[in-house]
């Protein structure tokens, strides 16, 4: 709903009348794009459950080569979670660091090779300088400096209660017992024939909450687990999922990425977004797309069956199913692969979560089109809203959460069970935005390169544009994640050895790519109240003095 004219709406806080809201339109059944979900000039405001979002438009981007190196001397990577902190207004702009999350390091064909990889956190310092012009200009608005790198550890069984890393490394059929549960395992990487041991928890980082003690959540894909960390980047424990969406075959939990389980989660489609609500009192948790038996193996039917986790984090950090308050599913959008109305063959899985509060957070959900994909163009890439408090709320059905689980028989929702309710608040495919700044959409044969639009977007991060003539307004950082693209790549492995590879898409490499959008969002009271004061007490910014 919009805001009416002469209304009183709370932004942020604070009484402001004759907020008028743009007209929207709220998905209870998902939406479909036959053809690219492309637009030109300004995003038209969009409304859900009393919030109010305006896409301002692109103001800056910013380029980490594929040639930096990371202080363990491993190409610096991707960025598969953002988060964000040290943010200050500066004399010429803003300053802040971006805390990046990589993934498991570069395993993509045609190398077909996986890595010994650690999970970590990347630091990176950078300064931004918002363009608001009209003009073409260059990518120099957001300028990164990486400065350092820390890798997750945990207690080691396997070598004596030792602090070790983890590994990307895919495991296989291999499980171990690890903080109570069944966890996967690599037990050893084959290097140039023989057998080198590894014995470490396997891990695909993909989410990441980073609280501004240092501690926090990380997520992954193999699991799909979600594990929470001291301030030392230590795992002490994981969160209980669902058994619905751990990955089963033949009735034992099977964790590799290479063939698909029976049921629970697909391949490379695990807890791909975490977030926490700016009380710090719930821990969201959601599946990249839907689990096997809830989407009848096509890609079109992934869309039904997304499920959103909701934990009460209040009292422990390692919550179980007893604290799991809430679980809903999302029909994401579905579209036409290649953009010609054809027929819908793919959904827009989602790729990073964001809570703005305790029911509304921003979901990034994409195609695997774009810089990356080999040439194919671009047709769906946004960040939608979801409001929790609209759908079924089925968290306490046993029989939905046992193995083999379903509320979506053959990829079609049962009766009774309502999704989520949302709205596109920010569509990324905008020429008008992307080709101020040297970007495209158009990846076709005269056209694709360096500055195509990327296509795997999955970090997102909100921070205030600490404006006081304008109190309602942030600045939301996209970035994306190039699989370790590079010319001169290099990854460690499990005998200390490097090895040295060169992955591009046809020639082309992929930077990682940081987008800054600036953005207003108008809320009821009293949710308003927490939104920017939630932002500074999380540490994210400092207030100028």
């Amino acid at each position: 709903m919009s805001a009416r004219r002469g209304a009183t709406a709370w932004v942020l806080g604070v009484a402001v009348a004759g907020v008028v809201g743009g007209g929207s339109v709220v998905f209870g059944a998902f939406p479909t794009f036959l053809t690219p979900n492309v637009i030109s000039g300004a995003q038209a405001p969009t409304s859900i459950g009393g919030w109010t979002f305006v896409n301002k438009g692109l103001q800056g981007v910013g380029r980490v080569p594929t040639t930096q190196l990371d202080v363990f001397g491993e190409t610096f990577g991707s960025v598969s979670a953002l988060q964000m902190g040290n943010w200050a207004r500066t004399g010429a702009g803003y300053s802040g660091t971006f805390f990046t999350l990589p993934d498991r390091g570069q395993n993509e064909p045609p190398l077909n090779r996986f890595s010994d990889y650690d999970a970590r956190i990347q630091t990176v310092n950078f300064t931004f300088a918002p363009y608001t012009g009209a003009a073409i200009v260059g990518q120099t608005q957001i300028v990164p400096t990486y400065v350092t790198g820390q890798k997750f550890t945990y207690a080691n069984p396997l070598a004596g209660g030792a602090q070790t890393g983890t590994s990307g490394l895919d495991p296989g059929t291999n499980v171990q017992t690890l903080f109570g549960q069944t966890m996967p395992l690599v037990p050893s990487q084959s290097i140039g024939g023989v057998a080198v041991a590894v014995n470490k928890l396997a891990m695909d980082a993909e989410g990441l909450v980073l609280k501004a003690d240092g501690s926090g959540w990380v997520s992954d894909e193999y699991g799909p687990n979600v594990y929470y960390f001291n301030a030392n980047k230590e795992i002490v424990g994981a969160v209980e999922l669902p058994e619905a969406i751990r990955p089963r075959t033949a009735g034992a939990l099977n964790f590799n990425s290479l063939g698909a389980p029976a049921s629970g989660r697909r391949n490379n489609q695990g807890m791909e977004g975490i977030a926490l609500s700016p009380d710090g009192t719930k821990l969201f948790a959601m599946v990249q797309s839907a689990t096997l038996q809830e989407s009848g193996g096509a890609n079109a039917a992934r869309r039904n069956v997304t499920r959103l986790l909701t934990y009460d984090v209040s009292g422990t950090n390692v919550p179980t199913l007893a604290n799991l308050v809430s679980q809903s599913v999302v029909q994401l959008p579905t579209f036409d692969f290649e953009g010609d109305g054809t027929g819908l063959d793919r959904t827009a899985a989602q790729s990073e979560i964001l809570a703005l509060s305790n029911d509304k957070i921003l979901v990034l959900s994409r195609d695997g089109n774009g810089l990356g994909s080999g040439r194919r163009a671009p047709v769906y890439k946004s960040v939608i809203v979801v409001d929790t408090t609209t759908g079924t709320n089925f968290a306490s059905d046993t029989a939905f959460n046992a193995p083999t689980g379903s509320v979506a028989a053959g990829g079609l929702l049962n009766a009774g069970i309502d999704p989520l309710d949302y709205v596109e608040a920010l569509n990324v495919l905008n020429r008008t935005d992307l080709e101020k700044f040297g970007l495209t959409v158009n990846n076709s044969a005269g056209t694709f390169g360096a500055n195509t639009i990327s296509e795997k977007l999955e970090g997102l991060s909100l921070v205030s544009a600490l404006d006081p003539e304008n109190p309602n307004d942030y600045f939301l950082f996209v970035a994306n994640d190039n699989d370790f693209s590079a010319i001169n790549g290099r990854m460690e492995q499990a005998d200390g050895s490097f090895f040295e590879y060169t992955f591009a898409d046809e020639g082309v490499v992929n930077d990682t790519v940081f987008l800054a959008y600036r953005v207003t969002i108008v809320v009821p009271e009293p949710a308003g109240m927490g939104l920017t004061a939630a932002i500074v007490g999380m540490g994210l910014v400092r207030r100028r003095r």
